[in-house]
């Protein structure tokens, strides 16, 4: 039997990840963005993690593509935006079709409806904390094999109900 402490997360995921996975910098009229590519659990999961990084006051924006439905909010508290959005795991894993984008003034960590994960900031601040959770830059990734445009979306009315609840408990305005 072998005793061991706990390995690292990004130990273990660096062990089994698609070489494809990874992460992209662009520099922008001062402004820093990172896309995140790697498979549906993994990004979400990064999402949700990242969005525990920005300030304790956040605005959310919710486009569900396959009913046209937008939900925004200011000035929220990023507990209860975490716990909401984090309960939208299942159903983005499984159906996508929702952008999803917590930002504060500087910062912004949005999920796209095709599972993508882009992050903006003034700073590099999120290449330090991708590499952190064992994300590699490079110079390009793979295109997805698979890419929906906005009516493409199957109806998931699972998912549709589920991110109506989340606004609604975060007492979102409909758009």
């Amino acid at each position: 039997m072998f005793l061991r402490g706990r390995q690292h997360e990004s130990t273990v995921w660096q062990r089994f990840h698609p070489a494809r996975d990874g992460f992209t910098v662009r520099h922008l009229d001062g402004v820093v963005e990172v896309l995140v590519r790697s498979n549906a659990e993994r990004v979400v999961d990064l999402f949700l993690a990242l969005a525990e990084e920005l300030p304790p006051a956040v605005s959310i924006f919710i486009d569900d593509v396959r009913s046209s439905t937008r939900f925004t909010g200011a000035e929220l508290a990023l507990p209860d935006v975490l716990e909401a959005v984090g309960r939208l795991k299942l159903p983005l894993t499984t159906y996508a079709g929702a952008e999803i984008s917590i930002f504060s003034p500087d910062e912004q960590v949005t999920l796209t409806p095709s599972l993508e994960l882009y992050l903006h900031s003034v700073s590099e601040r999120w290449v330090f904390l991708l590499r952190g959770h064992g994300l590699v830059e490079r110079a390009s990734l793979a295109r997805r094999s698979w890419r929906l445009l906005r009516d493409g979306f199957p109806s998931a009315p699972e998912a549709t109900q589920a991110l109506r609840l989340a606004a609604a408990r975060l007492g979102l305005v409909s758009s």
